[in-house]
């Protein structure tokens, strides 16, 4: 099978998609059922995840209970740090490991002086 056909297949379910103003909850999933060949024509198989209708109407029946909240500064700042934790950038170092640092070893365990399945790794972060 051709690249421009597999093109023209994504194409067309593009375009079914958005003219039929389809809301999709996620990409669709397409399966190979057939291979091409002198006997055979393509065979595939898509799946689209589709949203719910919802009546919004019911929503009016529907009582919530909003939570009273108190954000301080404490709060904000421990979220702010949690943030720079997550994305912090990491650079070697010759320094000696010290508690926040992240360590990346190669490792190899031995059980008695002996190997064991799986007891090697390289670049485990700690």
């Amino acid at each position: 099978m051709s690249s421009k056909s597999i093109s023209y297949l994504i194409d067309y379910h593009s375009h079914k998609i958005s003219s039929e103003k389809i809301d999709l909850v996620d990409s669709p999933s397409a399966k190979l059922l057939d291979t091409p060949s002198k006997e055979k024509n393509l065979s595939f198989e898509v799946t689209y995840n589709i949203m719910p209708d919802i009546d919004l109407a019911l929503i009016d029946k529907i009582n919530l209970e909003v939570p009273s909240v108190e954000i301080n500064a404490k709060d904000i700042d421990k979220v702010i740090d949690n943030i720079r934790k997550q994305n912090s950038e990491w650079s070697d170092s010759s320094k000696e490991a010290a508690d926040g640092n992240k360590v990346v070893v190669d490792y190899e365990g031995k059980i008695n002086g002996k190997e064991f399945k799986n007891n090697k790794q390289s670049d485990f972060s700690l």
